[in-house]
């Protein structure tokens, strides 16, 4: 009877760690996503398209297109994910998949790392009411024209 309770309290214990640690992984996807400052008066499907379009026009207009990247002729897409906080900022900011190991694309994928960290804040997701950490990918392609 005491290793049964014994082992009832390990397992009870290691649950609760397991359900802490969870809360805290982000979620691609959420009952209320988050929403970018300027969509805020958008309701439901409409605020998250017009989120989403507003965190594009938002690195387009941040993103520059280094020179020596233009003189060497790359072009091509970067995906860069980050997670919007529980509280609405921005962090996180990585490369999921960059051009290359030349200075020229490192050059790109620096970029745009930089034009997404300047993200404003979000108002946040949420499940059942909590905020939730939610995490985007966003493609951001370097074309000469």
């Amino acid at each position: 009877m005491k290793n049964l309770l014994f082992l009832s309290a390990i397992l009870f214990s290691f649950s609760s760690i397991a359900q802490t640690s969870s809360d805290d992984r982000p979620v691609r996807t959420c009952e209320v996503m988050p929403v970018f400052e300027d969509c805020i008066e958008e309701e439901g499907a409409s605020g998250a398209q017009c989120t989403q379009a507003a965190i594009m026009a938002h690195i387009s207009e941040t993103v520059t297109y280094p020179q020596s990247a233009k003189d060497a002729g790359f072009e091509g897409t970067i995906y860069i994910k980050f997670i919007v906080e529980k509280d609405g900022t921005v962090s996180g900011v990585e490369v999921m998949r960059g051009l290359g190991d030349s200075e020229s694309e490192k050059s790109l994928t620096l970029s745009a790392v930089n034009a997404v960290s300047t993200l404003p804040n979000f108002l946040p997701g949420s499940n059942e009411g909590e905020p939730v950490r939610v995490q985007y990918v966003v493609p951001v392609r370097f074309v000469i024209s």
